[in-house]
């Protein structure tokens, strides 16, 4: 049978907590949670004992603050959050309750700030940055499986500051240049960030 439990604040019957749906004594349907001003919290749906589907957030004034999607109780699909303004704050994708594939990440006035890539739950592939007004990146990373194997610094006017790739020895090529564009400095970088071998500065 179905049937709906519903919890309230200070053990009166006057702000609901949270609501829960059974059916034959199993979470199976909505469920909901309230702020203690009585508007809605948390909306979403249990199947099976499990969280499943689309699993929404609120802010106290009502509005939407991320949005989840859930597969068998794990986290599986696309998510998104927002600022109290209502502008996009961040959107990505869970598969198997692990990030996955290209993250956002936006300033309050809609521009981006990081866009960031992940598979089973680690780095891979581009990480950038860009800081608050810019219209370049500011750095550049590129991911393997959570190691890092190549990163650029930029200035604000887009031309390249510094440099560094990894090749198969797992030590970093590095280069840094002046404003003008001219090499300033080469050198190498072994994987926990310490300076080795010979170094050349022009």
């Amino acid at each position: 049978f179905i049937d709906s439990m519903v919890y309230y604040y200070g053990g009166g019957e006057e702000f609901p907590k949270a609501l829960f749906s059974y059916r034959n004594d199993t979470l199976d349907g909505v469920v909901e949670k309230y702020y203690e001003n009585g508007e809605l919290k948390m909306k979403g749906v249990n199947k099976d004992d499990w969280r499943d589907g689309v699993e929404i957030h609120y802010y106290p004034n009502g509005d939407t603050s991320y949005v989840y999607q859930y597969k068998k109780g794990e986290l599986h699909g696309s998510f998104i959050s927002y600022y109290q303004s209502g502008q996009v704050h961040q959107t990505g994708k869970y598969s198997n309750d692990q990030t996955d594939s290209l993250w956002t990440t936006y300033y309050t006035d809609g521009t981006v700030s990081y866009q960031v890539s992940y598979k089973d739950d680690e780095l891979h592939g581009p990480y950038i940055y860009s800081e608050y007004g810019s219209t370049t990146p500011t750095y550049e990373h590129e991911y393997y499986e959570g190691d890092i194997h190549s990163y650029k610094h930029y200035m604000d006017d887009g031309s390249l500051i510094n440099q560094s790739e990894r090749p198969s020895s797992g030590d970093f090529n590095f280069e840094s240049f002046y404003s003008n564009g001219l090499l300033r400095t080469i050198g190498t970088f072994d994987k926990d960030g310490n300076r080795i071998g010979n170094w050349k500065y022009y």
